[in-house]
């Protein structure tokens, strides 16, 4: 059991995810993305840009509610 590095939610089952944030459409992916009220309406169904964020550790609740990638390690 952990702590949800998303949440803080603690005695958590957590599993490694890399965080995806959502720019609007003409975001320069190399740029920071603009937290504005215009990016808030991007849309993963959207023609967003993703731009990968931090690895951490997510609880369930989580990653069933933000954009994520699963990190596998072999």
């Amino acid at each position: 059991m952990g702590t949800c590095e998303s949440c803080g939610r603690t005695g958590e089952v957590t599993e490694k995810v890399q965080r995806i944030y959502l720019a609007p459409p003409g975001a320069d992916a190399g740029e920071a993305p603009d937290w504005s009220a215009a990016a808030s309406e991007a849309r993963a169904d959207s023609d967003a840009t993703a731009i990968p964020g931090d690895i951490e550790q997510w609880c369930a609740s989580c990653r069933a509610t933000f954009p994520h990638v699963v990190i596998t390690e072999e």
